[in-house]
């Protein structure tokens, strides 16, 4: 076992870490003291390289000299830790003079930029305000819902027609609805008008009504006779227009019915002449026949299709 510590060399730093070379000499020069005690150290460690025999005077000198390497590392990590925080504070240093530059340039840009954007910014502006006054228009004939209309995209042509049509929509509803509303008012007072005038007619009426009762008596048998003979009349004349309904929808089911045979028929009579046509008959084709033909058919919706088979591999 190796058991000499050795300190990086600047050339082996250099290759390794990629660092200047006058970097790397300051480096390995902040370490020199550490350097220096190991090597100290290590003249004492080359006794412990072959111990023959271990007792009580042994491992006390192993632990103070253990000790003493623990206090070369400890100081080699203040040191580390020394040069990182200059090394931090160089990057944070440098880190502060791009900030510096960058804002620099940064206002120089966004001037620059505005300057640039000049007329887009004006005519972003001019298209804003344009989609603000169409949104107030819309809002003025009750349309509040705009998200999904790009008004701002909108060419003029585009807008004017929109909002004709939108206003036009909105006056024919606004007038149906108006118009519906003075007629249930209209309606509203003719009934108040009439049960008024029912009020009153009841009111003369009851006086004659105590005089008729007997009348009235009188005429509800004649009535019950009369209406019996209409109740018969009736659903006389029920049954007869319930029978011609009923006639007249099977007449219409059944000429339909034979309508889609007759165009059944047709189209098979048309598809057996097709296949016929070309020497092919609907038993090859469906494979009912006891020849083996290569003929096969290809449907695609109305479309027939008839392909032969030229050839099949299997493998």
């Amino acid at each position: 076992m190796n058991t000499t510590i050795t300190i990086t060399p600047e050339k082996q730093l250099i290759e390794s870490f990629k660092v200047a070379p006058t970097d790397a000499q300051q480096i390995i020069s902040a370490f020199g003291e550490t350097a220096a005690t190991i090597s100290v150290l290590d003249k004492n460690f080359t006794e412990f390289s072959n111990v023959k025999e271990i007792n009580e005077e042994v491992c006390a000198d192993a632990k103070t000299l253990r000790l003493q390497y623990v206090k070369a590392r400890t100081g080699a990590d203040s040191v580390h830790k020394e040069i990182k925080a200059q090394v931090l504070l160089r990057s944070k240093a440098i880190d502060g003079a791009r900030n510096i530059f960058k804002l620099q340039i940064s206002e120089r840009e966004k001037h620059l930029m505005e300057i640039e954007k000049h007329f887009e910014k004006i005519e972003e502006e001019k298209k804003q305000k344009k989609m603000l006054e169409r949104i107030e228009l819309l809002k003025a004939i009750g349309i509040e819902d705009v998200k999904d209309l790009y008004l701002d995209q909108m060419t003029d042509q585009i807008w004017d027609g929109y909002y004709s049509g939108a206003k036009l929509k909105i006056e024919v509803d606004n007038k149906r609805i108006a118009d519906e509303l003075a007629e249930e008012q209209k309606r509203i007072a003719d009934k108040a008008i009439e049960d008024e005038r029912i009020r009153k007619e009841n009111k003369e009426l009851q006086k004659e009504r105590d005089a008729a009762q007997k009348k009235i008596d009188d005429a509800n048998k004649k009535l019950a006779d009369a209406q019996k003979k209409i109740d018969d009349a009736k659903d006389a004349e029920n049954a007869r227009v319930a029978k011609e309904l009923a006639d007249k929808l099977y007449s219409d089911a059944k000429a339909k019915k034979d309508a889609e045979t007759a165009e059944k028929a047709t189209k098979n009579k048309k598809y057996i002449d097709w296949l016929a046509a070309n020497n092919v008959t609907p038993e090859e084709i469906n494979g009912t026949s006891s020849l083996k033909s290569p003929f096969f058919v290809i449907r695609e919706g109305n479309k027939f299709r008839l392909c032969k088979e030229i050839h099949t591999l299997t493998i």
